[in-house]
């Protein structure tokens, strides 16, 4: 049904690059956007081309991605970013109620990432597997509405964070996102300076 596609490039490069000086964590986060937003383009791609064509290397990298990434920045918004939010906006804005429906979309897209990951993972090892219309609705059904989340997170979630956070709490939340990273085990690659 396929035809197997791996020895090609993914163009998926991220969080690799040492840097000499911490970055602002908002930028960090606005690369974390970015790279989930790539992603969903990786996903759109597959989805396309079942099934006449399976990029083994593009299907592992975004089930890779979903598995331990994907949680990962989850983590990084509801555990350090979201309760500072909380604390500094002011009350009118109904944060805790943004905040609150923000973190039930996570749960739904990580548990929604879990069967993509099984789909994924199958069809990486057996281009024939399923039926290439389902996944490819599955696919079109999760990164369809993920693309909704990140948009909110880069036109409200992000501006907002960087009108309301002072140097004092940017300096917090890089520590705790550090901290977060490194209690969580994620591998050098995830932690803010780039390297452990």
């Amino acid at each position: 049904m396929g035809e197997r596609i791996d020895n090609q490039d993914t163009g998926l490069r991220i969080g690799d690059d040492a840097q000499s000086e911490p970055l602002n964590p908002l930028d960090l986060l606005e690369g974390s956007v970015s790279e989930r937003d790539f992603v969903c383009d990786q996903l759109e791609a597959i989805a396309d081309d079942l099934p006449n064509r399976v990029d083994i290397n593009q299907t592992l990298s975004a089930a890779q991605f979903l598995k331990l990434r994907l949680p990962a920045y989850h983590r990084d918004e509801r555990e350090c970013l979201f309760p500072l939010l909380k604390r500094r906006a002011p009350r009118s804005m109904g944060m805790n109620r943004i905040v609150l429906q923000l973190q039930t979309f996570q749960i739904d897209d990580e548990d929604y990432a879990l069967e993509i990951v099984e789909t994924l993972e199958s069809l990486a090892g057996d281009p024939a597997v399923g039926n290439p219309d389902a996944i490819g609705y599955m696919l079109r059904g999760f990164f369809q509405s993920y693309r909704r989340y990140l948009a909110w997170q880069r036109l409200t979630i992000l501006p907002l964070a960087g009108s309301l956070l002072r140097e004092a709490e940017l300096e917090e939340l890089s520590a705790a996102i550090r901290w977060c990273r490194r209690s969580a085990g994620s591998p050098a690659i995830y932690l803010l300076h780039g390297k452990s």
